[in-house]
């Protein structure tokens, strides 16, 4: 059986480490990007099984890569996390973004690794 595959998408390469490292141990196959072409782009070739992206890119909105995903063939259903440092943007997050989970970069140590095997789980059952 494949591995789960989680496209993370973030512009800070800082982040996109932390992300990664915290991940590691997970059994997941990882994919990287910094931009929201780049982050569309492989997730209409590769069609990740998980997305948790920042809320504010330099090369787009949240919203717009959102809904990009969203209209791909067979990922409508694709879990998507926005993972950003800014409180303020919970609501978008969800109405405008139509995320799965909203969560703050201050609370991703302790959560995101929980947080994704729970919706990769929710997908199969």
């Amino acid at each position: 059986m494949a591995r789960p595959a989680v496209l993370l998408i973030d512009d800070n390469p800082l982040w996109l480490k932390l992300e990664n490292r915290l991940l590691f141990d997970c059994d997941y196959e990882m994919r990287f990007a910094i931009t929201c072409a780049e982050g569309l782009r492989l997730a209409a070739a590769r069609r990740p099984d998980c997305v948790v992206l920042d809320y504010h890119l330099r090369d787009g909105s949240a919203k717009r890569l959102c809904s990009g995903i969203r209209a791909l063939p067979g990922a409508g259903k694709v879990p998507i996390v926005i993972l950003t440092s800014d409180p303020t943007v919970e609501t978008e997050a969800y109405e405008d973004c139509r995320a799965d989970m909203f969560l703050l970069k201050t609370d991703a140590v302790d959560g995101l690794p929980a947080l994704i095997e729970r919706l990769l789980a929710s997908r199969v059952s």
